[in-house]
């Protein structure tokens, strides 16, 4: 993404001006392949991945403490769509 931003950076203006520019890692980013390694690099225990529906009931669960007050729970829908891959 460095080399992107740099990139942008040295454009013309013209070309970059006024427009959306979407950065993104390449090759992309696999979640559980980084939590595997940042795992293998500290000597922790293996990474079980959770179940999706037990993700989804858990997020239910923090949309619902969010309506009681609950500020920033640790999962929501919101979250899990944008923390999950398809």
């Amino acid at each position: 993404m460095v080399h992107q931003i740099e990139r942008i950076l040295e454009a013309p203006v013209e070309k970059v001006n006024g427009k959306k520019l979407w950065l993104c890692d390449h090759p992309p980013l696999r979640p559980m392949e980084w939590a595997d390694e940042i795992q293998r690099a500290v000597g922790a225990h293996p990474i079980s991945p959770a179940p999706l529906p037990l993700l989804r009931v858990a997020a239910a669960a923090g949309d619902a403490a969010r309506m009681l007050g609950w500020q920033n729970p640790p999962l929501t829908r919101f979250r899990l769509n944008k923390t999950s891959t398809k």
